[in-house]
């Protein structure tokens, strides 16, 4: 199993928060302090990120596995950006590992293609 740096705070239903491209779990500030009043929440540093050590490959699916390897199960899922992205990759993958998902900034493809104009250059 990778090793993925992960946090926890509070207490109540699990609530996993997964950060975007260029960042590590500390973006989330003094939010999670906040949501740690109703919840338990789980800050994941993505491989290669933060405290977490990189991945070979680093692709899509591995880096879901290497997430929900170190996540409470039946979590409540929140990506941001980049994180928006592996959220719903999961969801995809392990749809019993999630009681729920939410995404900010996200997109459904992360790169840009013939058939998605809206992504970033490769």
């Amino acid at each position: 199993m990778p090793s993925i740096h992960r946090e926890i705070f509070g207490s109540g239903p699990d609530l996993v928060l997964v950060h975007g491209w260029g960042m590590h779990s500390g973006v989330w500030g003094k939010v999670v302090h906040r949501l740690a009043r109703y919840f338990r929440v789980t800050l994941l540093d993505l491989p290669g990120y933060g405290h977490s050590c990189p991945i070979d490959p680093f692709s899509l699916d591995e880096v879901s596995f290497a997430l929900m390897e170190n996540a409470p199960p039946r979590a409540h899922w929140v990506g941001w950006s980049l994180g928006a992205t592996i959220v719903m990759n999961i969801a995809i993958l392990r749809p019993q590992c999630m009681a729920s998902v939410i995404t900010l900034g996200g997109n459904a493809k992360f790169i840009r293609g013939t058939d998605w104009p809206v992504g970033m250059d490769s």
